[in-house]
């Protein structure tokens, strides 16, 4: 499946635990955004990995699979 995803929604299903977070870590799932949105990933990303449950690696996965696009 294949979905356009703004910043917020993507930072707050990094943050919480939910069904969006567990459709943004599929293999299943493509997903398109503004380019600006890793910058804004790195201007918080101290803020959202405090947050975060998830361990380093996976935010480091995710953004290097987002990267290779």
């Amino acid at each position: 499946m294949q979905f356009v995803i703004d910043a917020n929604i993507l930072f707050a299903a990094l943050i919480k635990d939910s069904l969006t977070h567990e459709i943004i870590v599929s293999e299943f799932a493509e997903f398109f955004a503004p380019e600006f949105i890793l910058g804004e990933f790195y201007m918080h990303e101290t803020e959202i990995l405090q947050k975060t449950k998830e361990l380093l690696k996976n935010s480091k996965r995710f953004l290097k699979t987002w990267k290779s696009e």
